[in-house]
């Protein structure tokens, strides 16, 4: 199966500093832009080929393949290397952003900086700046391209795989779509009451601030109720992805599209999560009375 991780490099569309005397710094914008662009790609690509690596390390392990352990220290040293190379990536594609601001600061309404331009020296570090942070993202690219490719370099040649159980994955779709279901009825019953509360409101208390959190329970139910819609999807493309087998092999051409929708899956369930603490905890803010003034 397919676990090669391909980036492409950044091109740097501007010559050198010491020998630009006059800045078009609409050129600069649009070309700096585009790079940012091309560098945000990659740097998101980067953490989903970690995200989906460190997830097949940990799934081998789990699996119970007899060759797994003569390699695992090997494999996650290649993962230590990658997640290196992935902060290098992060910080240095911040710098990036960080100088095209400072460059489009300084371009507004100047579709030019000359030398001896009192901007020109801000100008000419901005583009210094931005250009050694994408150098340094291409150097950090090359290194988490090589120990990426290693890794899945050793999982092929020893031919490690574990199998993934579909029907218990779709056992627990259809459990957190039950537990979704029963969440966002009481999610509602609460938003009902809590809107009669406010409607017939005799409290001390601000009723403009419990507005505010009335509307954010509101936002919050139907946020949830979107959101959850994510767990059918993600067994109908589990379903799709395997042709209905019980279980399927990570050496399977079909691994890809399942693993696809298994994360699909657990990242709904976080969503899921992160929004019902929150509707929670604004749920009790509301509930609670107000302190009495010292």
């Amino acid at each position: 199966m397919q676990w090669r991780c391909f980036l492409a490099a950044i091109l740097i569309t501007v010559g050198g500093c010491a020998s630009v005397r006059t800045y078009d710094m609409k050129k600069l914008e649009r070309d700096f832009g585009q790079t940012v662009q091309t560098s945000e790609a990659i740097v998101q690509k980067s953490q989903s080929d970690y995200r989906e690596k460190s997830t097949l390390v940990e799934s081998l392990k789990k699996g119970g393949d007899p060759g797994f352990k003569e390699v695992e220290d090997k494999l996650r040293r290649h993962l230590g290397m990658m997640a290196l190379s992935l902060d290098k990536m992060n910080a240095r594609h911040k710098t990036m952003r960080e100088a095209n601001g400072r460059l489009a600061s300084l371009g507004y309404a100047r579709p030019e900086v000359q030398s001896g331009d009192p901007q020109y020296d801000k100008v000419t570090e901005a583009v210094t700046d931005f250009q050694h942070a994408a150098k340094d993202v291409n150097a950090a690219v090359l290194d988490y391209s090589r120990e990426s490719n290693s890794l899945a370099d050793e999982v092929s040649k020893r031919r490690l795989f574990f199998n993934f159980d579909i029907a218990d994955f779709q056992k627990r779709v259809q459990n957190a779509i039950r537990a979704s279901q029963t969440n966002l009825t009481a999610m509602n019953k609460d938003v009902q009451r809590s809107q009669g509360v406010v409607l017939n409101w005799n409290r001390k208390e601000s009723r403009k601030s419990h507005e505010d959190l009335l509307q954010a329970m509101v936002s919050g139910s139907q946020e949830y109720a979107q959101k959850a819609k994510g767990l059918s999807a993600a067994s109908r493309e589990m379903s799709d992805a395997t042709d209905g087998v019980a279980k399927i092999s990570t050496m399977d051409p079909r691994w890809k599209d399942a693993q696809k929708a298994s994360e699909a899956f657990e990242q709904t369930v976080l969503e899921l999560k992160r929004i019902a603490t929150k509707f929670q905890n604004d749920l009790e803010l509301f509930r609670r009375p107000a302190r009495p003034a010292p």
